[in-house]
This record gives C-alpha cells, sequence and structure tokens, in this order.
C-alpha cells in the first residue's frame, strides 16, 4: 500500500476514519466511574453510524489505492464516500442527543472522526469535480 497515493482531500478522510475506529473502541458512556460502554456496544445508532462512517471512508480508499474509477447508479466513489459518511455523522449526533447523560470522550472523538471523514469526502468530491449528490444546483435563470 503506497500512503503516497493518498492527496489531501483522501488523507483527510483517512485521518478521520483512523480516528473514528480508535474512537469506536474508547469508552462512550460512564455511570458512576465505571466506563465499559465502547462505541459498539452504545445502541443501534451509533453502531451503524460507525459502520457508516468506516464503509465511506473504505469506499474512498479502495478506489484510491486500486485506481479504478467505479460507480453505483450514477454516483462515484467519492461521492459513495461522501453519503456514507455524512449518514455515518448523521447518527452519531442523534446519538448524541438522545442519550441520557454520562457520555465519554468516546462519543466525542469518534463525533470527530467522522465529521472530519465526511469533511475530507465532501472535498475529495470537489477535488474529482462531481456534483455533490442530491444537491439542486438550478440556477436563477433555470428558474425562471
Amino acid at each position: 500500500m503506497d500512503l503516497s497515493k493518498l492527496k489531501g482531500p483522501e488523507r483527510t478522510a483517512a485521518i478521520g476514519g483512523v480516528l473514528l475506529l480508535v474512537a469506536s473502541f474508547l469508552p462512550w458512556y460512564s455511570f458512576a466511574g465505571f466506563r465499559g460502554l465502547s462505541g459498539w456496544n452504545s445502541g443501534g445508532l451509533a453502531a451503524l453510524g460507525i459502520l457508516s462512517g468506516l464503509a465511506g471512508v473504505g469506499v474512498l480508499m479502495y478506489a484510491v489505492f486500486q485506481g479504478g474509477d467505479f460507480k453505483l447508479g450514477s454516483l462515484a466513489a467519492p461521492q459513495l464516500a461522501l453519503l456514507a459518511t455524512a449518514l455515518g455523522a448523521a447518527l452519531i449526533v442523534i446519538r448524541l442527543l438522545t442519550s441520557i447523560g454520562y457520555s465519554s470522550i468516546g462519543l466525542y472523538l469518534g463525533l470527530i472522526g467522522v465529521g472530519v471523514a465526511a469533511y475530507g469526502s465532501f472535498k475529495a468530491v470537489r477535488a474529482s469535480g462531481l456534483e455533490v449528490p442530491f444537491i439542486d444546483r438550478t440556477t436563477d435563470k433555470e428558474a425562471e
């Protein structure tokens, strides 16, 4: 694996993915000194958010290291990565907002990690010259 293939946006997404992976094993919740609930044990939203974020980074890394342009329907690899990491970020934010309290460092680091991964994926979409998926690009003249 040649890490020199990682350009700026892909490197940012990879760093976010590594941070998310590490944070997923740290305590996300602590109760009265007991620190045993990692991201994987913090409920379905947390686990799905972690999986979605890591899958998005994985798609982007696969495209970079295999050198192949693959698509799913009309979406290219950077667009798929953006959708997956954004979904992961949304699910982890919902997990944070619906928590009963007692949140710990792993939850916050996981949120930062998936946010950095989503930002890197967004920048990769822009660097590739692709459109951000599901955003209407009509101009004022077209709307009239």
